[in-house]
């Protein structure tokens, strides 16, 4: 709103007064933020006994989906936390997370614990989900070949849960074609563009 006014001063005065209104509307309207989690098969291994990497890889999967509902682009954090009540050895502990080889748990970076019940944080995966998009992932969990018949191996119990951390990004370039990451800041390659005649430009990242 815009006021104008007018003041005349001597021994007697008059007050004028113009008031103006803008036409149109000021409006701000929030975008959403919202990521779906979907799980099936959760892992239960009863009487584990040390198995090969090539066994431990045709386990049935633990597999969750996740799905960005919204018109945002949002980072993702992927770790395995592993609980309190944990009782095994984390090093007698094997994964196959996706595609990747095999790797002892132990392997992967430690981060920040999310939940208040564990004793450590494990990270698996991290990315980027596209507007609307969707990526389901897999993860397999066995006991080590090399696990010894010892006493911190057998009778042992290992409980952990999948912890899905996600932000929004302000990320300016994905492509579906690379799952949602970002070339420039992951590898610092140059996106670019191919036109029909196979002409290669420097893509604009805004």
């Amino acid at each position: 709103m815009i006021v104008l006014a007018v003041f005349l001063v001597g021994t007697s005065y008059a007050l004028w007064q113009i008031t103006l209104t803008q036409e149109s509307t000021n409006v701000v309207t929030a975008g959403c933020f919202n990521i779906e989690f979907q799980d099936n098969n959760p892992i239960t291994l009863e009487n584990a006994v040390p198995i090969t990497d090539d066994e431990g890889s045709k386990l049935t999967p633990y597999s969750f989906t996740l799905t960005n509902t919204c018109d945002t682009l949002v980072k993702y954090q992927i770790n395995l936390e592993v609980l309190d009540s944990t009782t095994l050895n984390n090093e007698y502990v094997k994964t196959k997370f996706e595609d990747k080889n095999p790797t002892q748990l132990t392997a992967n970076n430690l981060v920040v614990k999310t939940l208040s019940n564990t004793s450590f944080s494990y990270n698996l995966d991290e990315g980027v989900l596209s507007k609307k998009g969707s990526k389901t992932f897999n993860l397999r969990l066995w006991l080590n070949e090399t696990t010894e018949a010892v006493e911190d191996a057998m009778n042992k119990v290992f409980e952990s849960k999948i912890v899905v951390n996600t932000v929004q990004s302000i990320d300016n370039y994905t492509e579906d074609i690379l799952n949602g990451a970002d070339p420039v800041l992951k590898t610092d390659l140059i996106p670019v563009t191919i036109d029909n005649d196979r002409t290669v430009k420097k893509a604009d990242t805004k």
